[in-house]
């Protein structure tokens, strides 16, 4: 009984004095995102936007834009032509992703792959990479299927910088 109130003892005076504790770390930091889609985009891109999130060095949390310089991307429906979708940098802190409503009945496959390839584009990767079928293929199929959700080595190591 003795041992047990002198260890704890220790331990608050160790706690205190910050003797054991794990360092501190850096704050991640925070990226906004700013969802206004419909039912048929809105379950895709959540998952599109958490795949990414796995690979980048920030907190993507779903919520309103913050001040800046707080970093935003405001995902909306919008997108015409044939693109499935485009990524537009408003400033260093607002990145606008705009989504198209006639892709509403592809895949689910097809939309998912839309969306993670324009937040890829929205966390740093401004390239397309048309030698291979991944993410930054800039087509939704590729060899006759939809494009795999597949990062390469080079572009995961810019999703952790930005």
């Amino acid at each position: 009984m003795v041992l047990r109130s002198v260890t704890a003892a220790a331990l608050v005076v160790a706690a205190v004095l910050g003797i054991g504790a794990a360092p501190a770390r850096a704050a991640v930091p925070v990226i906004w995102v700013n969802v206004a889609l419909s039912p048929q985009w809105r379950a895709p891109f959540l998952v599109g936007l958490e795949y990414i999130d796995r690979h980048t060095g920030t907190d993507m949390r779903l919520g309103t834009c913050r001040p800046a310089p707080a970093k935003c991307i405001i995902v909306v429906e919008g997108a015409t032509g044939h693109s499935a979708g485009y990524t537009d940098f408003r400033s260093a802190s607002r990145t606008l992703i705009k989504l198209n409503t006639r892709y509403r009945g592809h895949l689910l496959s097809v939309r998912r792959w839309v969306a993670a390839h324009e937040v890829g584009h929205a966390n740093g990767l401004w390239w397309h990479r048309s030698s291979s079928c991944n993410l930054m293929y800039p087509y939704t199929h590729c060899r006759g299927r939809v494009s795999p959700l597949t990062v390469l080595p080079a572009d995961r190591a810019v999703l952790r910088r930005n």
